[in-house]
Parts: structure tokens; sequence; C-alpha cells
């Protein structure tokens, strides 16, 4: 006798957070709009220059394309974010939606093309890129300092807090009048390895899943779960917020800093900051302090 397996949809069969919500429900053609909107943003230009090749055959999904497919795919399940769940979201849309999204026309999505795009795109977050000086650096012959570069110079030296404030900023229309003022916090993102008992690499440091840079972390209890650990990451995500005796305004991210575990909080605040610039109040709690 044989006992049939229970069907259960793909979503029952995902292992989310105890915190985890869905996404905010939007239609596809918003999606694909956002997705396309943080791909043409000047910093996301500026990391398809740096990751494309110069000789060989070219690809198949450009990787702007690969950029805004992983953009879609997280507006609708930030908590499966993996190549092949993009590629899942990829396969439900029709031909026009695909062309829209910047994927030319072709027979099929296929895996290899999506990772092998991704994976240019890592190295060169891993590494940083850099915008070369067209001029020859001048010093000040007192001090020793680097003289500013003219106008014009397209030298751009980025780091990953601000490249993920800048994709923040794509996706917020411009005609939107950004406050000065920000009230930052932190929440935790769960790696997307099974922990492991702790190993240590050939450098020395000390891991607990396949995902090496991700530590442990601490939640503290609510009122829908109890106080436990976490391995992953948490995000320190800066909030617009209006001035004093101001009228309200939308609650929308200005910026985010990821770090692992619970660790370097108040240098996560400080690169937000930095990265949003014209930033005269901020508000924390004694997380960021102490």
């Amino acid at each position: 006798m044989t006992r049939r397996r229970k069907h259960r949809e793909p979503h029952e069969r995902a292992r989310l957070s105890q915190d985890a919500t869905p996404a905010n429900p939007m239609m596809i053609a918003q999606r694909i709009s956002r997705a396309r909107a943080v791909a043409n943003s000047d910093v996301v230009a500026q990391i398809v220059a740096a990751a494309e090749q110069r000789t060989g055959r070219p690809r198949m999904i450009p990787l702007d394309a690969v950029f805004a497919a992983f953009v879609f795919h997280a507006t609708s399940r930030p908590h499966a974010m993996t190549t092949s769940g993009v590629c899942a979201s990829l396969k439900t849309l029709t031909r026009d939606d695909l062309l829209r999204l910047g994927i030319p026309a072709c027979d099929r999505i296929r895996y290899k093309r999506v990772h092998s795009g991704w994976r240019a795109i890592r190295r060169v977050l891993e590494r940083g890129f850099l915008m070369a000086h067209d001029h020859d650096l001048e010093a000040d012959e007192s001090t020793g300092e680097v003289l500013p570069c003219p106008d014009g110079c397209p030298y751009v030296p980025v780091n990953l807090d601000e490249i993920l404030t800048e994709l923040v900023q794509a996706s917020i229309p411009t005609e939107f009048e950004r406050p000065t003022g920000v009230a930052i916090d932190g929440t935790d993102i769960e790696s997307h390895t099974r922990p492991h008992r702790k190993r240590v690499d050939a450098q020395g440091r000390a891991f607990w899943s396949i995902d090496h840079d991700a530590k442990w972390g601490h939640r503290t209890a609510t009122s829908r779960r109890p106080t436990e650990l976490h391995l992953g990451y948490e995000a320190h995500v800066a909030t617009y917020i209006p001035p004093v005796d101001g009228a309200p305004i939308p609650q929308l991210v200005a910026g985010v800093a990821l770090r692992p575990g619970v660790r370097l909080r108040s240098s996560a605040a400080i690169a937000v900051l930095d990265a949003l610039k014209f930033i005269t109040e901020a508000l924390l709690d004694r997380g960021y302090t102490t």
C-alpha cells in the first residue's frame, strides 16, 4: 500500500522568516516600470560599463536587463532572491513584457544566461569600480594633499553603501521634493543558506554557512515571536521624515546600508548619511550610539 504525498504549492514549500510579510502588491506593468527606472539610473550604467567584456560574443541578455530582472523579482518575492527564482518570474512574462524589461526576443529564459550576467555584476560590486581621471593629478606642495578635480572629470569612486542608496534614490520620482531629515533603524535579513557548525577558511576567518559573509545576529522579542538568533545581515534603512511641525509626507526609504549580523551599526548609519549628502537632521536609537 502506498501513501499519496499531499500536494503543496511552491509558496508553501518555501521556508520564510517569521517576520516575512507579502510584498506590496503591484501590477506587472508597475513592477516593470520600477525595474527599468533602476536599471536606467546613472549608477547602474557605471556598473554595467565596468562589467561589460570588450571582446567575445555579445551577451544574449544585456547586463542592464539582468539588473532589471532582479529588481522585478524583488518587488514580488524579496525573501526568495535566488537566480532560479528570478528565472521563474521571467518565465511568467509575455514577450512584450520581456522586451519592456530590456530582454531581447530569445527562444527561452535560460538559467545560465541570467546567472552569468549576475556573476559579472557581482564581481564589479565585490571589488569596487572606478572611473579613472582624465587629467594628471596635482598636489599642494605645502600640505601634500591632492587638489580637487576640475569640472567635468569623470572620476567616480563608489562603495557598496553608495550604490545601494543610489539604487533606492533611482526608484523615487524626480519631482518628489527630498526632505532634509531621516530616521534610521535596522531590520534583520536572514541568509539564504542553512547554518552549520563553525568552520574556519584559509584566511583564518570563521564562517557558519556557505555564505561566508553572513554572521549571527540577535532578534529582540516582539508580540509575534520570542527572542531568537538568526544567521544573516542587518539592513540599516533611512526613511524620510518631515520637519518639526511640518506636514506629513509619504514614508519613503531614502537609503540603505548592509552589515553582517549586528555589527558596525555606527559605521552603517554614517555611510548612509554620507551617501545622501544633503541631510541636516537624523533620528537614531541608542543602538547606534552605544
